[in-house]
C-alpha cells in the first residue's frame, strides 16, 4: 500500500523547498521511499497563528482522509511554549483521525533556515554550529549572509531551492545535527511498525530531555 504524506507549515511559498527534500529523504531511510510526500496549498495556512488553530488544521484532516501521515513543521524562534501548545493541539487532533492515521508536529529549531544551513560543510568559523542552532533569526543572522557569499542570494527563493535539494541529498548529516529531524524520524518509523501507533508515536523534541534511538 502506498503511503501519503501531507506536510503543514506557516507559509509553503519558501518552506516547501527546505522541507519536502527532508522529508522525502527521511522516508527513504525508514523504508519508505515511494512515499507520496505533498505540501498542503489549499487552503494556504497564512501565518504561524492559524497554524497553531486546531480548527483550521482539524478542517484540513477532515478533508484529506486518504492521507496516513500529517506532518505540522514549524519554526520554534525561541518559544519556549512552542512545544507545549503543540502537544495539545495534537493530542485535540487525535480524535479526529482515522485508526492508520497520525498527525504528529514538531518546531524546526530554530528556523527552517537552519536546517538548510544544516547541509553546508563550509560554514565559517565564526559561526559554531549551536550559535547557528540557538540564533533567534537564523534567517538573519546566518543565512542571507551565507547565500551571499555563495552568489545565491538571486537564484529561487534565495538559496532555499539549492540548499534545500543539497540537505535532502545530506539527509543524514542534516538528521544528525538537528536533533528534531531525528526524533520525527523515530517518531514515524514507530507509527509504522507499531501494533498501537496512537500511543508510540511520541511527543515532539525535546532537547532537555535526550530519547535513546
Amino acid at each position: 500500500m502506498s503511503t501519503n504524506v501531507l506536510i503543514i507549515t506557516e507559509d509553503f511559498t519558501h518552506d516547501q523547498h527546505v522541507i519536502m527534500p527532508i522529508v522525502r529523504a527521511m522516508f527513504a531511510e525508514i523504508g519508505r521511499p515511494s512515499a507520496r510526500v505533498d505540501m498542503l496549498k489549499r487552503p494556504p495556512i497564512r501565518g504561524l497563528g492559524n497554524a497553531k488553530k486546531a480548527g483550521i488544521l482539524r478542517d484540513v484532516v477532515a478533508v484529506n482522509k486518504h492521507v496516513h501521515v500529517f506532518l505540522r513543521i514549524i519554526d520554534r524562534d525561541c518559544d519556549p511554549g512552542c512545544r507545549v501548545g503543540m502537544m495539545d493541539i495534537d493530542d485535540e487532533l487525535r480524535s479526529s483521525l482515522a485508526e492508520r492515521q497520525c498527525f504528529l508536529s514538531e518546531c524546526a529549531y530554530q528556523a527552517i533556515e537552519a536546517w538548510a544551513l544544516a547541509s553546508a560543510d563550509d560554514l565559517p568559523p565564526k559561526w559554531p554550529w549551536n550559535k547557528v542552532r540557538q540564533s533567534r533569526k537564523p534567517k538573519d543572522d546566518c543565512f542571507k549572509e551565507y547565500v551571499t557569499m555563495h552568489g545565491l542570494i538571486n537564484s529561487p527563493s534565495r538559496g532555499l531551492v539549492t540548499l534545500g535539494s543539497q540537505a535532502g541529498k545530506r539527509y543524514k548529516r542534516v538528521r544528525d545535527l538537528c536533533g528534531e529531524i531525528k526524533h520525527m524520524e523515530w517518531r514515524v518509523k514507530n507509527f509504522f511498525e507499531s501494533d498501537d501507533p496512537r500511543r508510540t508515536i511520541g511527543e515532539p523534541y525535546d532537547e532537555t530531555c535526550p530519547v535513546s534511538y
